[in-house]
């Protein structure tokens, strides 16, 4: 099942980090039952793995879809990663670039292979940055294939 992301809440610059948008991160600063909530609202599970600093005891078993939490004074202060987090794969580019992507794609892209290398080069990138046309050559193949 898709999960649609809002990004109504978000002003992008060019320190922009895509993937600190996905759902499970806007649940920090949320109260325990509030963030419980909203993580069920979007087809997640929640787990309070440590509160005011403590550790609980807890197993170590891969969950989709359930999300690791901190708790502190009531509220839920980080997302705890332990290699379970939902897996989304997310592209941040301004304009220009997504033009050009659609482009590639309508006349370059000579099969769905290169697509499928083209946006993992892309989902690899721009997990740390927005993607600009500064990133073309690093991403698109050289001449028409």
């Amino acid at each position: 099942m898709s999960k649609l992301l809002n990004f109504d809440e978000f002003s992008v610059n060019e320190d922009f980090n895509c993937n600190a948008i996905a759902p499970w991160y806007k649940v920090v600063g949320m109260s325990e039952s509030e963030a419980q909530a909203k993580l069920e609202s979007l087809g997640f599970t929640m787990r309070v793995v440590k509160i005011d600093g403590e550790n609980l005891a807890h197993t170590m078993e891969l969950m989709p879809g359930r999300i690791n939490v901190a708790v502190s004074e009531g509220k839920v202060s980080e997302i705890v990663s332990e290699e379970q987090e939902p897996k989304v794969d997310l592209v941040c580019m301004d304009v220009p670039f997504l033009i050009r992507v659609m482009e590639f794609a309508r006349e370059d892209a000579k099969d769905d292979m290169i697509l499928h290398q083209v946006a993992e080069k892309m989902v690899a990138m721009s997990a740390s940055k927005t993607l600009t046309m500064e990133d073309y050559d690093a991403i698109f193949p050289k001449g028409k294939d």
